[in-house]
């Protein structure tokens, strides 16, 4: 049913109604657990379905001192996120000015593909739908005194997901330079958005790369090739 929720029991398992025919999203969430977000399809004629989720633990939150002046925070395997100047409003509008407090849990998708948030889906800036493949990921979570904190309308952070997986899909090496779709999760569908592009860059300046792009909110971001049908 739409809205239902369920609570796992001490083996983490939960029974939820829910529709069949039509594909339903679930949302998983768990203190010290980035989120997760799956697609459930149960046929007409089923009867019960059966769902396995893994969840990445959260990586610890960084401080980032003060919101009004900005700056970078670096977290697990050259994950990043940079932040202009007075960038940060809280669930209300208003502007954070003081600490806050920035969780960044990248998805090593080359070896946990089971932890990657949502559906192997997107949806391109044109209305074309379709597979698409990952080269890593990252949940950006950012609070003041425990509450959420978001862009503020009119403003960009810039961030950098470590990229897990070096070789495109026709076999070539990515190498900086290289431009990227950069896509957000919708956390209704599942699906990805994609939502301008990235740049490839070396990790301060070593063999490691990472997308750079411009964002305009927080939240799951993904470094994806879509994968044109042939």
């Amino acid at each position: 049913a739409a809205g239902a929720t369920a609570t796992t029991d001490e083996d983490g398992r939960a029974t939820l109604t829910v529709g069949r025919g039509v594909p339903v999203s679930l949302s998983f969430t768990k203190p010290g657990f980035a989120d997760q977000l799956k697609t459930l399809s149960l046929p007409v004629v089923a009867e019960s379905g059966y769902l396995e989720v893994t969840m990445l633990a959260r990586e610890a939150a960084m401080t980032l001192a003060s919101a009004a002046k900005g700056g970078a925070v670096t977290g697990k395997d050259g994950a990043k996120v940079t932040f202009p100047a007075n960038a940060l409003v809280s669930a209300d509008g208003k502007p954070v000015t003081g600490p806050v407090q920035v969780a960044i849990t990248p998805v090593d998708v080359a070896n946990d593909v089971r932890a990657f948030p949502g559906r192997f889906e997107g949806l391109r800036s044109n209305g074309q739908q379709g597979l698409i493949v990952s080269y890593g990921t990252a949940e950006f979570v950012v609070t003041a005194a425990g509450a959420p904190v978001q862009l503020a309308p009119g403003k960009k952070a810039v961030i950098e997901l470590p990229i897990y997986t070096t070789l495109n899909l026709d076999g070539s090496s990515v190498e900086p330079g290289a431009k990227f779709p950069v896509w957000s999760l919708d956390e209704v569908t599942g699906a990805w958005i994609e939502e301008g592009t990235g740049t490839v860059v070396a990790i301060d300046g070593g063999d490691a790369l990472a997308l750079r792009a411009d964002v305009t909110h927080l939240s799951s971001w993904n470094h994806d090739q879509f994968n044109d049908p042939p």
